[in-house]
């Protein structure tokens, strides 16, 4: 019998996205970063996850 291995799905978030995000919300990095994964369910997951997508469409805009 083989053992099956499980990979660990990994997230990689945009460092100067979670930075500005840090500052502008009053929280750690670790804790958006839990939002993001949806591990943390807070009042304002919603709005950060959002803004996370905007910040990051914009950021990817203006890279092309």
């Amino acid at each position: 019998m083989e053992k099956k291995e499980l990979k660990v799905q990994t997230h990689r978030y945009n460092p100067t996205v979670l930075e500005g995000m840090s500052k502008k919300f009053g929280l750690t990095k670790m804790y958006i970063r839990q939002i993001l994964r949806g591990d943390r369910q807070a009042t304002i997951s919603d709005t950060i996850k959002k803004e996370y997508r905007e910040m990051l469409a914009k950021i990817e805009e203006a890279i092309k």
